[in-house]
């Protein structure tokens, strides 16, 4: 919307662990991994899309 990025809303994850997280390009849709599930939700914060046990492993991330 050609405008500089600024906060909208802070808040914590419920989820025990370790959490990768992704918005999209147009900033409508969230998009967060976390241990063996994958969880859409729209800007507004309601869920899209859940996918649980997307994989057999859990979520593992090498931050070094």
């Amino acid at each position: 919307m050609n405008q500089d990025p600024y906060l909208l809303y802070t808040g914590k994850l419920a989820w025990p662990g370790t959490a990768l997280i992704s918005l999209s390009p147009d900033g409508r849709t969230l998009a967060i991994a976390q241990q063996n599930g994958l969880y859409v939700c729209n800007s507004a914060g309601e869920d899209e899309e859940i996918i649980e046990n997307i994989h057999s492993g859990t979520l593992a991330i090498d931050f070094s």
